[in-house]
């Protein structure tokens, strides 16, 4: 059975590779008829390879050479309709310096950019507390509490639509999780440590400025992220010096905190081609502008975990650098414009 299917296998692609030769050389004498001023056949001779007897640069050539034929022939209807099958085929297509000229004058006269793109996106977050009022039980002066950096991580799709030449705007949902590391050198008995684990839900809206510099291609983004707070969880460890075991559990602490931040925001991306798509690396940075802990949890005695691991939230500001992947699909829809 195996032979079989190896000789079936070897025979198809015999055929394929000669099929492929074939259109090959059709294309070439095409190109020779049209070199001489033979234009009437070469419609005929092309048009059965263009499903699947061409490479792509071969059936790109192919295009040109059809476009070439109609204009030359003073059939420009027909060779607007080839146009449209190019551009739907090959929508991201971009001139070359030696292209026909007649192709490049009737690519002019069509919309090539996209009309808009749907990007997926996922990367990292480093949040940067800025801690503004501390609490906690007892003399505050006794105590070392600190909050440090953590990396987290952050999930988001985006639509973007061009609005006025080089600035598009931008609206999307995004998922994040911040995390914090927490410490608390208490007295001189006991230390507290733990890390905050909080997952917000934000909806971007943004403007960006594209600016071309030759090949290089720079996203400019400003824009604001609402962020609403699904969920914030704390490790707790309460360790004893005397040598005791320690205090361990996971707690809930979304209570002490305001639900929604309006975020500042501000990014540079790099886009590049890949194939038909487009890949955004993009660094940024969001200014938290609201202060999370809510007024009434700002004694230590309404803390839940008060007793438990002499525990109260801070008052802090969460500014946040991330970076981001994006994997980004143009949407196209040529069309004549004049």
């Amino acid at each position: 059975m195996k032979t079989y299917l190896l000789i079936i296998v070897i025979i198809l692609s015999a055929l394929t590779l000669r099929a492929q030769t074939t259109c090959t050389d059709i294309l070439k004498q095409a190109q020779r008829n049209f070199d001489e001023g033979k234009l009437d056949e070469i419609p005929q001779m092309i048009e059965p390879c263009m499903k699947d007897g061409f490479t792509n640069e071969e059936k790109m050539n192919a295009y040109k050479l059809l476009i070439q034929t109609y204009l030359f022939n003073e059939k420009p209807e027909q060779a607007d309709q080839v146009m449209i099958r190019f551009l739907k085929e090959f929508p991201s297509y971009e001139i070359a310096v030696n292209d026909p000229t007649e192709f490049i004058n009737l690519h002019k006269t069509y919309r090539t950019e996209p009309i808009f793109r749907i990007d997926i996106n996922a990367g990292l977050n480093y949040s940067m507390p800025s801690v503004t009022e501390v609490f906690g039980p007892g003399n505050l002066n006794l105590s070392s509490i600190s909050y440090k950096s953590m990396l987290g991580f952050n999930l988001g799709v985006n639509y973007t639509d061009r609005i006025y030449k080089d600035f598009d705007i931008v609206v999307g949902v995004n998922f994040s999780i911040y995390n914090i590391d927490y410490s608390d050198f208490q007295y001189d008995y006991t230390t507290v440590t733990g890390s905050f684990k909080s997952m917000f839900v934000g909806f971007p809206l943004a403007a960006n400025y594209n600016l071309n510099l030759g090949n290089i291609r720079i996203i400019t983004r400003l824009g604001v992220e609402t962020t609403y707070l699904l969920s914030s969880k704390m490790d707790f460890t309460k360790s004893f010096r005397s040598g005791e075991n320690p205090i361990k559990s996971n707690e809930d602490i979304k209570s002490c905190f305001k639900q929604l931040d309006f975020k500042p925001t501000i990014s540079l991306g790099f886009p590049f081609k890949l194939s038909k798509y487009e890949i955004l690396p993009t660094i940024g940075f969001k200014f938290s502008t609201i202060s999370p802990l809510k007024d009434r949890l700002k004694y230590p005695i309404e803390s839940g975990v008060y007793y438990k691991y002499n525990f109260a939230p801070a008052n802090m500001l969460m500014n946040q650098f991330f970076f981001t992947v994006s994997f980004m699909k143009p949407i196209y829809n040529p069309q004549k414009i004049k």
